[in-house]
C-alpha cells in the first residue's frame, strides 16, 4: 500500500502511522519491563524468547514501517513543504540507526550465551526503546502535523507540483 496515494488520504494515513507507533512503543516497553524484572545475571528463556520475538518484528514488520515512511510520506512532504527537508533528514537518520540497532540485537540473540553478552542485550534494548520514543514523539510533532496540514489543505491550494502553464485563453477585450 502507498500511504501517500491511500485512498483514505493523509488522515487515514496518519492514523495507521499513530496507530503503528503507538504498538512499537507499547512491545518496546514489554520487552524492556520483562528485562528490567529480570534482574541482574544471565537471560531467563522467557526473555530469550522475547528479544527474539521483538528482534523479528523489528526486522520485519517494523522495518516496513520505515521503508514506507521514507518511500512514500517523506517524498510527499519535501515535495509540497521543502522547509521539512532538514527534518526529514534527521528522521531518516534516525530509521539508519534504529535499523542498525535491530540487526545488532539480531546478532547478539544468536552470539553465545555469557553474562557479558546478556548485558549488552540489555542496554541495547533500553537504547533502542529510548531512540524510538525520541524518534517517534519528533515524528509526531514535525511530520504529522504537516501531514494534518497537507489533508486540511484544499487541493487548488496546494503548492504546484511544477511550473505553471499559462491559459490559453485570453480575455476579450471591451
Amino acid at each position: 500500500m502507498d500511504p501517500a496515494n491511500d485512498a483514505s488520504g493523509a488522515s487515514g494515513t496518519l492514523g495507521r502511522l499513530r496507530s503503528e507507533h503507538r504498538r512499537t512503543l507499547r512491545r518496546a516497553r514489554r520487552v524492556e519491563q520483562l528485562l528490567r524484572s529480570g534482574g541482574a545475571g544471565r537471560l531467563r528463556a522467557i526473555e530469550l524468547r522475547s528479544l527474539q520475538s521483538f528482534a523479528a518484528f523489528l526486522l520485519g514488520a517494523y522495518a516496513g514501517h520505515m521503508s514506507a515512511e521514507e518511500a512514500a510520506v517523506f517524498p510527499r512532504l519535501e515535495q509540497e513543504f521543502p522547509e521539512l527537508a532538514e527534518t526529514l533528514r534527521r528522521l531518516r537518520a534516525d530509521h539508519a540507526e534504529l535499523r542498525a540497532m535491530s540487526r545488532d540485537l539480531e546478532k547478539l540473540l544468536s552470539a553465545a550465551a555469557s553474562e557479558r553478552r546478556d548485558e549488552r542485550l540489555f542496554v541495547l534494548v533500553l537504547d533502542l526503546a529510548e531512540l524510538m520514543n525520541l524518534h517517534f514523539h519528533a515524528e509526531e510533532h514535525a511530520v504529522f502535523g504537516w501531514l494534518d496540514r497537507l489533508q486540511a489543505t484544499p487541493q487548488s491550494s496546494k503548492r504546484s507540483r511544477g511550473p505553471r502553464r499559462a491559459s490559453s485563453r485570453r480575455r476579450a477585450r471591451p
